[in-house]
């Protein structure tokens, strides 16, 4: 079984969005309610997450260092309004200590249009495909070139 793990923060206007740039930035870890269930129940958790100023959104960063030593296997998918996605999936690798099973970026552009259907649902096939092999040689990366 699958489960996608989101992590958010309340943040509005100026104040809002400048505070998550510094907290990015800075590589903080604000506080999250997360009431979800136990990752540890599941086969593999799908961190889906923003990209702020290049990096893992805080709200997210918050989530993985809390649960690190309850997630399974772990897919990243970053929604992105330039690039940053690689910073993400790196991030989230160091502080798990492995790397994700699989990772996708997503353009805001792509979702606000609703192009990206497409790449997703290969996402999740290949996802339930790399959970069912156990797990791969290496991580796979699914990007435009390859979906």
């Amino acid at each position: 079984m699958i489960f996608a793990a989101s992590a958010k923060c309340l943040r509005r206007g100026l104040p809002g969005y400048l505070r998550s740039v510094l907290d990015s930035m800075l590589r903080r870890c604000p506080p999250i309610r997360y009431d979800g269930p136990l990752p540890k129940s599941f086969d593999a958790v799908v961190l889906v997450s923003p990209i702020w100023a290049w990096r893992l959104a805080s709200p997210m960063r918050s989530f993985v260092m809390r649960r690190q030593d309850h997630l399974p296997d772990v897919a990243v998918v970053s929604v992105m309004g330039g690039g940053g996605a690689a910073n993400a999936v790196d991030e989230v690798s160091q502080i798990l200590g492995r790397a994700p099973l699989l990772h996708a970026a997503f353009a805001q552009r792509e979702v606000e249009s609703g192009s990206q259907a497409q790449r997703l649902q290969s996402f999740g096939e290949e996802l339930v495909r790399a959970e069912g092999a156990h797990r791969p040689l290496h991580p796979v990366t699914l990007n435009q070139q390859t979906a």
